[in-house]
């Protein structure tokens, strides 16, 4: 199996599943990040199941951490409409507060759900909502 990534490609074998995780950040590291990761639903579980289970585990794992929103939402997929459902939280990392937005689908090929999720030190004002809005509507398969 061909596996591409920005710096290249390799051969690995058949079978294996991408669970890799790409963060996006400033040389900095303030401000916004970009972080996409990959995991998989449990048998005969439904996306918003899976979403709720998440949420319980970032519950119990994260200090402070406090769920603002959850709302499903189409995400533009090669022009047709995928449905995603969005989760906007805060929790506390090094004692400091992290504010998140995530949009979770389930890549329609392979089943295996797709986590975009965006991150700022800063609670999101109206340029990081736009910078969010941005993203998920630039996103396709």
């Amino acid at each position: 199996m061909k596996y591409v990534f920005n710096e290249g490609s390799i051969e690995v074998p058949d079978g294996l599943i991408d669970q890799s995780i790409n963060l996006l950040g400033t040389k900095s590291g303030d401000g916004l990040n970009v972080v996409i990761s990959r995991d998989l639903l449990q048998p005969q579980e439904a996306l918003d199941a899976y979403v709720s289970r998440q949420i319980k585990s970032l519950q119990a794992q994260m200090a402070g951490f406090k769920l603002h929103g959850r709302r499903t939402l189409n995400v533009n997929v090669e022009r047709n409409a995928t449905e995603a459902i969005e989760i906007a939280f805060e929790y506390k990392q090094n004692g400091a507060k992290v504010h998140q937005r995530q949009a979770i689908l389930v890549f329609p090929p392979t089943g295996q759900i797709l986590v975009l999720a965006m991150s700022s030190s800063l609670a999101f004002d109206a340029e990081d909502e736009k910078s969010w809005q941005f993203t998920l509507g630039s996103f396709n398969f």
